[in-house]
């Protein structure tokens, strides 16, 4: 199992929302459809810039028809076309699984995947070299056994489960499960993100 966070450039709509109201996109699912590709995305921003971040998204065509919820003043979640990413059109055809996305700075977003196994690793960059797609690598690493699934790590998973966190679209956001557990939204985030990546590392890790 490999640990790996690649950097690619910001669609051009998203990198609208960003320099025009200030936004923070963090990837959360990248999905091949019926209809093409979809990411879910979770945006903030700080004021009350969130309607014209919704309004542009619409306006644009971005979303999906009914694919924006927002929650407050400064986040949404969202299902957008991911068409024009040429990069999660070809992440969406191989065995990863995205467990976190960071905004860098000038249009970069660090993707991390888990994936099975190095010939699923060469078998994307080859066809994004072919497509001349931009990427870079920013870290590739083994995953040991080292630092396995804690018994909390698993009660919260398992709860997230069963309470349709991890469903598409979601039954319950991560403010409303945190709220549930008594804990921060900070610090179940954090427990979600290492311990999914844990079970799906095991899983791998046991069917080879």
């Amino acid at each position: 199992m490999l640990d790996v966070t690649i950097s690619i450039k910001l669609p051009e709509w998203a990198d609208n929302i960003v320099k025009l109201y200030g936004a923070v996109i963090k990837v959360r699912d990248i999905r091949k459809g019926e209809s093409g590709v979809k990411d879910l995305i979770d945006i903030s921003t700080s004021g009350s810039n969130m309607n014209s971040v919704i309004d542009y998204m619409v306006e644009s065509g971005t979303s999906l028809p009914g694919g924006i919820v927002a929650m407050g003043h400064e986040r949404a979640s969202a299902v957008v076309d991911a068409g024009s990413c040429d990069f999660c059109s070809e992440v969406s055809n191989i065995d990863a699984f995205l467990v976190e996305s960071e905004l860098i700075k000038d249009g970069e977003l660090y993707l991390t995947f888990l994936i099975p196994y190095e010939s699923i690793l060469s078998d994307l960059v080859g066809r994004l070299d072919k497509k001349n797609i931009y990427y870079k690598i920013i870290k590739k690493k083994i995953m040991g056994e080292k630092g396995d699934i804690t018994a909390r790590q698993e009660y919260i998973v398992r709860m997230a489960l069963e309470l349709g966190f991890f469903e598409f679209p979601k039954k319950i956001n991560l403010e409303e499960l945190s709220e549930r557990i008594n804990i921060s939204s900070t610090t179940l985030s954090e427990i979600i993100r290492r311990g999914s990546k844990h079970i799906i590392s095991m899983y791998f890790t046991k069917s080879r």
